[in-house]
């Protein structure tokens, strides 16, 4: 792959980890409540789910968009609504302030499911990988050396594009140092993880690229 090429898959990459849509309002959610870790294992699951419709598409699968509609369908029923139980149980959360949080220790692993099924369930994900990734790789010239340069290129951007989320959400959390500053925050983030998750159950915006 040539620098241009590179550089036009980057910018086109990072636009579309950077326009809000259900994966980056569940990423914004759990930084702020979570913190940088949280923010991190989500990241984490979005990021492996991006990744395997990468490999479908470098892999020239882009039928299984078209002849598994069902399956689609279910897988994101089941992350709409595991994003909606996520942003019920934010907001039954305690209001405990943010330095009293950082102590306790919190499992990993629901935010990487989370990140995980949010993005595989994402209609927008699926069209930027099956629809549009195409525009910016040739496909017809896909070798091993090329599938590893474009899974990095692609890989190198989202996390770039989620930390800055992350490390702004790390700086807004100095801000609640209160319990009525918590309480708010916890229901604001129960708000947009249920917002997430009616976006993803319902599939709006399968005609757009955003995360």
């Amino acid at each position: 792959m040539s620098l241009h090429g590179i550089l036009l898959l980057a910018f086109a990459t990072f636009v579309f980890v950077m326009t809000p849509g259900p994966g980056v309002f569940a990423l914004i959610s759990r930084s702020l409540q979570g913190g940088a870790m949280a923010g991190l294992a989500l990241t984490i699951g979005l990021m492996t789910a991006d990744i395997l419709y990468l490999s479908a598409a470098l892999a020239g699968l882009a039928f299984i968009a078209r002849d598994f509609h069902t399956l689609f369908l279910a897988v994101r029923l089941i992350g709409g609504v595991y994003l909606i139980a996520l942003g019920i149980r934010a907001w039954r959360s305690p209001a405990t302030p943010m330095g009293e949080v950082g102590r306790v220790r919190r499992s990993p692993s629901r935010d990487l499911l989370a990140g995980f099924l949010t993005s595989a369930s994402n209609p927008k994900v699926i069209l930027f990988y099956l629809g549009l990734l195409p525009n910016f790789v040739d496909m017809q010239a896909m070798t091993a050396a090329r599938f590893l340069g474009t899974a990095a290129v692609v890989a190198f951007t989202l996390a770039a594009g989620a930390l800055i989320y992350i490390v702004l959400c790390a700086r807004a959390r100095r801000l609640f140092a209160s319990t009525r500053a918590v309480r708010y925050l916890n229901r604001t983030s129960a708000v947009v993880l249920v917002v997430a998750g009616v976006l993803v159950a319902s599939g709006a915006g399968q005609n757009s690229s955003s995360v």
